[in-house]
Formats: structure tokens, sequence, C-alpha cells
């Protein structure tokens, strides 16, 4: 039976040890974080969103979204080998993947997007 309590993130082509260890140990819902500590990080509870949210899309719709969600060199996540994404708060800016292609600011606190920042929410609707 699949508890599903973790989501367990590597970092992108390791080799060997890829299959060794995780690089990044997330709850699989923001929910059990509460539940289980005094004082919740922010950033990391906005990091276990967005890892969530495409983790379960995969689940549900297997044949629509693919599910390899990888710790990049530059930013936060890789997905599926191309877009890059860093997770942040309203002010957060492109300083950390500046000359990386297709990447993304995924940004907590705001309400719409503009360019290549776009809104945390929004990948609620990927669920």
């Amino acid at each position: 039976m699949d508890a599903r309590l973790l989501n367990l993130v590597r970092s992108q082509g390791r080799g060997y040890e890829v299959l060794t260890r995780s690089e990044k140990l997330l709850l699989e819902n923001s929910n059990l974080m509460y539940a289980i500590a005094d004082e919740v990080n922010t950033g990391t509870l906005r990091e276990l969103f967005f890892v969530n949210q495409l983790r379960n899309a995969h689940t549900i719709h297997p044949q629509l979204l693919e599910s390899t969600v990888e710790l990049a060199a530059s930013g936060d996540f890789i997905v599926n080998g191309r877009p890059t994404f860093e997770i942040g708060g309203k002010k957060k800016g492109f300083k950390q993947i500046i000359g990386v292609e297709e990447a993304h600011i995924v940004a907590d606190d705001i309400e719409i997007g503009f360019r290549n920042k776009m809104p945390l929410w929004i990948f609620g609707f990927l669920y």
C-alpha cells in the first residue's frame, strides 16, 4: 500500500548516486507539516506545495503529465529535464536563474503573473 507521506526529490542526472539517496525530502502534504512542527518554514511550504501539485497531477492524469521533478543546479526544480522553476515570495527576483534557458519564477502572494513570473496558486489547478 502506498502511504504517500514523503516526496523525495533528487538532483538531476548524477548517475549511480541518484539511486542511493535523496537530496531533498519533503512531506507529501502541507497539513502534515502543520501537524508535526511548531514553526513552519514558508519557503519549505512553498516548495512542498509545488512538488506535491506536480506529482499528484501525474498520479491522476499520467497520460497528460510526466512526473520527473528534480533539483536544479540553478533554481530550485527542473521538470521533465527542461523548464527550471525558482520558488519564492512576491519579491523573488531572477538573480538565481540568470542565463538559464526556459526558467520561471513561481511566486507566492501574487495574484497574476507577468512574463516568466507566475503565481504559485495556479499550480493548484493541476490537481
